[in-house]
C-alpha cells in the first residue's frame, strides 16, 4: 500500500517521512559500521571460498581498528585518498572500514585493468596509500613510479620483501591508546563530504573519478533493522571497482548478512559451486552473467533452491555499470 499522502491545503503530495537516524549524527561511516558489528561480535560476517576462513564481526572490528591504527601511524589523515588494486579477498572488508574510520576516501581499481588505465585515475585522485594483491605488486609498482608523489604500497595477501604487508601494518597499529583516539575522532563532526571515489562508465571519453557521499549509499539502509542478526547468505562476484560493489558491502553490514568472498574470476561453474556449497539466499548478478549460469551444463533443478532474493544490475558493453 502506498504511503504517499495528499495535503489539500497545500496542494502537495508527500511521501513517507524520513525515519530517525539510528546512530550518533556525528559518527562517521566507519564508526557506524563498528557499532553495528559490535552488537553481535561472535556472528560470522564473511567466509572466504579461497581458503575457507571465517571472519566474525568481532574479528572484523579488531582488524579494522588495527589497520586504521597502522595507517594513522604512517601519517594517514582526513582526506588522504587510499587506492585499491585488489580482488574481493579476505582482508578487503576490514581495510575499507579502517579507511572509513579515518575518513580517508577509498578509490578502487579493477584488477583486470592495465597500467595506463589505473594510472589515468590515480593521476587524478593522487592516493597516499595503495593496497594491492601480491600478484599485482609489479603492476602497481609501475603505476606508482609514474605518479608525482609515490604512495605507500601495502600488500593485502602474502608477503613481499620490498613492501609492508597487511599483517605488519596491523602490528604497527595494535595500540590501545591509538585505538581510543581514533574512535574518539570518528565521533566528531564529519569533515569529509565523500568517502568513496568510483570511476565513471567511460562511454563518452576516458573514465572520470566520481566522488560519492556515504549518505547517498546508506540512506535506504539506515531505517533497516540494523540491531539484529540475519542468517541470510549473500554472494556477488562484483568488485568494489563498481558502485554496486560498495552497495553489496553495505548490505552485508547493515543487514547482518553472511557474505561469501572469492578472488577468482567469474565462471558459471564457480558461481554454481558457491551458491550450492554455502546455501546462498541472496545473489546480486549482472543479467548477462546470469544467462551464462542458466546455460551451464552444471546447472541442476536444485542449484537455486536456497536462493530467496535475486537482484540484477546492468552494465554497458564496455563493462561499466549503468
Amino acid at each position: 500500500m502506498s504511503t504517499t499522502k495528499y495535503f489539500s491545503d497545500e496542494k502537495i503530495w508527500r511521501g513517507p517521512e524520513k525515519p530517525a537516524w539510528l546512530f550518533n549524527e556525528k559518527a562517521n561511516l566507519g564508526r557506524i559500521f563498528l557499532s553495528i558489528l559490535n552488537r553481535d561480535p561472535h556472528k560470522v560476517a564473511q567466509i572466504s571460498d579461497n581458503n575457507g576462513i571465517r571472519m566474525t564481526n568481532g574479528e572484523m572490528v579488531s582488524y579494522a581498528e588495527k589497520i586504521a591504527g597502522g595507517l594513522k601511524q604512517r601519517g594517514c589523515k582526513v582526506g588522504d585518498v587510499v587506492g585499491f588494486v585488489a580482488a574481493n579477498g579476505h582482508m578487503l572488508a576490514p581495510t575499507l572500514i579502517a579507511c572509513f574510520l579515518l575518513e580517508a576516501p577509498t578509490n578502487a581499481m579493477d584488477v583486470n585493468q592495465n597500467e595506463d588505465e589505473i594510472y589515468a585515475i590515480f593521476k587524478i585522485t593522487e592516493p597516499k596509500f595503495i593496497f594491492c594483491d601480491a600478484e599485482k605488486v609489479n603492476l602497481v609498482e609501475k603505476v606508482t613510479g609514474r605518479l608525482r608523489d609515490c604512495p605507500t604500497m601495502i600488500v593485502l595477501d602474502g608477503n613481499n620483501e620490498k613492501y609492508i604487508s597487511i599483517v605488519d601494518l596491523m602490528l604497527e597499529g595494535d595500540d590501545e591508546k591509538l585505538k581510543k583516539n581514533i574512535l574518539l575522532e570518528a565521533c566528531r563532526p564529519i569533515q569529509m563530504d565523500y568517502n568513496i571515489i568510483c570511476c565513471s562508465s567511460g562511454t563518452t571519453g576516458p573514465p572520470k573519478a566520481v566522488c560519492i557521499s556515504y549518505q547517498s549509499l546508506v540512506e535506504e539502509n539506515w531505517c533497516q533493522n540494523a540491531v539484529t542478526s540475519s542468517e541470510d547468505v549473500l554472494f556477488s562476484i562484483t568488485p568494489i571497482f563498481w558502485t554496486v560493489g560498495y552497495v553489496i558491502f553495505l548490505r552485508n553490514i547493515f543487514y547482518g548478512l553472511i557474505r561469501i568472498t572469492t578472488t577468482q574470476d567469474f565462471s558459471p561453474e564457480l558461481f554454481l559451486h558457491i551458491i550450492t556449497k554455502y546455501r546462498v539466499t541472496q545473489i546480486i548478478i549482472n543479467p548477462l552473467l546470469l544467462s551464462q549460469v542458466l546455460e551451464s551444463p552444471n546447472l541442476t533443478p536444485v542449484s537455486f533452491s536456497s536462493v530467496k532474493k535475486n537482484l540484477l544490475w546492468w552494465k554497458h558493453n564496455n563493462g561499466a555499470p549503468a
